[in-house]
């Protein structure tokens, strides 16, 4: 009798929890119907800009997040050589992508279980000066195509990007001359 009821109370644990890769009940009478990732989102996603010879991050997330479920991750660029890309941490999951040449290259993230991919437009420019000038802490510079940069010490906003976060890149100054 206690043999029996161990194996009734395990069935009804199947049935209540699911066990996905048997394609079970969770015991609403619905069927799991997956037991890969259904959903790849990389952040940032909106189309980006890497300055050539500096880097940005991307981070993958792969859903559902299932300790069973392989979340591997790879990354691609197209064309190659705007953008080199240097994958990392566990699965893959985070890239660093550096500013190779002049360009845009479109990066994509590929689940390596599910056929989910996610890409994200990035524009690699090369910043051209006709004239800087450097002060105490900070550097401006105008660009050869009219824009004003900034970098450096920024504690009371003096580099003109609506922040006061020091810059060891140039940042467009905002409105320009």
């Amino acid at each position: 009798m206690k043999k029996t009821l161990v194996a009734i109370t395990a069935a009804i644990l199947a049935l209540t929890f699911g066990f996905m890769a048997c394609g079970g009940k969770r015991g609403y009478g619905e069927i799991l119907k997956h037991v890969t990732p259904t959903k790849l989102d990389i952040e940032p996603a909106a189309p980006q800009t890497v300055y050539v010879g500096r880097t940005m991050t991307f981070r993958a997330t792969v859903l559902p997040d299932l300790a069973d479920t392989d979340k591997s991750v790879t990354w691609t660029s197209s064309p190659s050589g705007i953008v080199t890309l240097s994958p990392s941490g566990p699965d893959g999951h985070t890239c660093t992508v550096t500013g190779a040449m002049d360009g845009t290259a479109t990066v994509t993230a590929k689940t390596v279980a599910a056929d989910l991919s996610q890409s994200c437009q990035v524009t690699a420019i090369v910043l051209t000066f006709s004239s800087v000038a450097a002060r105490s802490g900070h550097s401006v510079a105008l660009g050869a195509d009219g824009t004003v940069w900034a970098w450096g010490m920024n504690g009371y906003g003096q580099l003109g990007d609506g922040t006061t976060t020091d810059r060891n890149a140039p940042v467009r100054v905002a409105g320009g001359m």
